[in-house]
């Protein structure tokens, strides 16, 4: 973490940040909306190199469920019917509200999982 932000290089990258640079408000944000949760952060599909994987869960030891997933820059693939994934189409970063229903009554955690790929 060279910019001492607390946030580790890579998620600092995922998230359209440059890790040399300590940036507020590059964390996702999450809100209450519409009965359900929204989950909202940036990112730059023009990164192949990454995995994002969105993940719920009803306790932070518990079993975490994937409900969507993006590959290689690719828009995100929802995995579980009571979410779904919308996308800005700008340019080079997008933003990304992910959504899961009033369905996920016992769902208490979300976390963005990113792993590096091999080019």
């Amino acid at each position: 973490d060279p910019d001492h932000d607390g946030v580790v290089n890579l998620l600092e990258y995922a998230l359209a940040g440059d890790p040399l640079v300590a940036q507020a408000g590059l964390l996702p944000t999450i809100q209450h909306a519409n009965g359900g949760v929204e989950f909202r952060f940036s990112r730059n599909p023009a990164l192949t190199d990454l995995r994002m994987t969105l993940q719920a869960a009803g306790t932070l030891d518990g079993v975490w469920t994937d409900f969507a997933m993006s590959e290689r820059g690719a828009p995100f693939n929802v995995l579980n019917p009571i979410a779904s994934v919308a996308e800005t189409t700008g340019s080079p970063t997008r933003m990304v509200t992910f959504t899961i229903g009033n369905g996920a009554t016992r769902i208490r955690f979300l976390r963005l999982r990113t792993d590096q790929l091999d080019l």
